[in-house]
């Protein structure tokens, strides 16, 4: 109780909090929402924020950041199981985020390469999507998305993913990464895979001087890849 009391008396004070980092056990959805509520309103000082949920619930995809949390001299945003909020106004004032971390990303890829477009400084990004996607999702996402730029993340040195692989190749067909330096990637649940935009990706990637690559498989139907300068 006395840790608790110590949160709410430290978001209290939004003007001297330089790190925010709240790793929340298996707490009533009641307890969330009262969490959520005090990570609302203007963080002026809030450069890093770490923000994570034990354990995965379909039940707690709606608690995320409200539209009208500010932190414009953010630079490290890490959700762990906490979805990322689609519409926040986050994105267009933390202009400068360099670390971008994210467990539950939106259903469209193409939602997200909009997102990235809102961040030319990043430095590190790391995408997973547990939820799978089929190869017709992706057909018709291809169709029907809107048009947008090219994604150019001209500062990104390290890329991890995990989830379906037709997610990936979604991303990727959008997206360019001259300074790559490492890349490590995790495929689950799949027995085929069919990587064309990866392997072009990679191809591209002049800055990715491959010294080592590290393959793992797992009895469950996970592949990981790993690629190391």
């Amino acid at each position: 109780m006395e840790d608790e009391a110590g949160v709410w008396h430290a978001l209290q004070h939004r003007d001297r909090l330089y790190r925010v980092r709240l790793w929340v056990p298996n707490y009533p959805n009641s307890y969330l929402r009262k969490l959520v509520v005090a990570i609302d309103g203007e963080f002026p000082a809030l450069e890093h924020l770490f923000l994570g949920f034990r354990t995965k619930s379909d039940t707690r995809s709606s608690l995320s950041l409200r539209d009208t949390f500010r932190a414009s001299r953010l630079r490290h945003l890490i959700f762990i199981h906490v979805p990322f909020p689609v519409a926040s106004s986050l994105l267009t004032t933390a202009v400068g985020l360099v670390t971008l971390s994210l467990n539950f990303v939106p259903h469209h890829p193409y939602d997200l390469l909009g997102q990235l477009l809102l961040m030319p400084h990043l430095e590190t990004l790391e995408i997973s999507r547990y939820f799978h996607l089929s190869t017709h999702d992706s057909e018709v996402h291809q169709l029907h998305a809107p048009r947008l730029k090219h994604v150019a993340l001209a500062n990104l040195r390290w890329f991890g993913f995990k989830g379906p692989s037709v997610y990936l190749e979604a991303l990727l067909s959008g997206m360019t990464t001259p300074l790559l330096e490492k890349l490590q990637i995790t495929f689950f649940t799949q027995r085929t895979f069919s990587v064309p935009f990866l392997r072009q990706y990679i191809s591209k990637s002049d800055n990715l001087n491959v010294s080592s690559v590290k393959f793992s498989f797992t009895s469950g139907g996970c592949f990981r890849v790993g690629i190391f300068p």
